[in-house]
């Protein structure tokens, strides 16, 4: 069996924000205008904003790409500048038959990794 015929790697995505808990639930509301889902901690409060899950490819640069696309990076820019909020990449992948996707991270995802100041999560499963 060659490389091709076998199961290519399951990934998935997802952008998550922390806000300072003192920033108002309604500013948060309000900048992502659209309902967004909550989690409130004792010092942050925690949003994902978008997320792809079921993503097939060898290349983690491939998740990257797709899930960007769905990014308004403005509105993560002023997420963190002007709320102080933290950004978070974070991929899962899910291997088969000790077949592993390429973590690369090249070109145009890396310049808004780093124009995000994004951390990145990398969970293998």
């Amino acid at each position: 069996m060659n490389l091709t015929e076998k199961k290519l790697p399951e990934l998935g995505g997802s952008i998550v924000l922390y806000f300072p808990k003192e920033i108002p639930k309604a500013k948060i509301t309000e900048l992502f205008k659209s309902p967004i889902d909550m989690r409130i901690f004792d010092d942050e409060v925690e949003i994902t904003y978008k997320e792809l899950k079921k993503f097939y490819s060898w290349e983690v640069n491939d998740l990257l790409t797709s899930l960007f696309s769905l990014c308004d990076l403005d509105v993560l820019l002023n997420a963190r500048t002007n709320m102080n909020a933290k950004i978070l990449v974070d991929i899962v992948f899910y291997h088969y038959n000790d077949i592993y996707p390429a973590l690369l991270f090249e070109g145009d995802n890396m310049e808004i990794i780093h124009k995000l100041h994004a951390d990145i999560s990398i969970d293998p499963y």
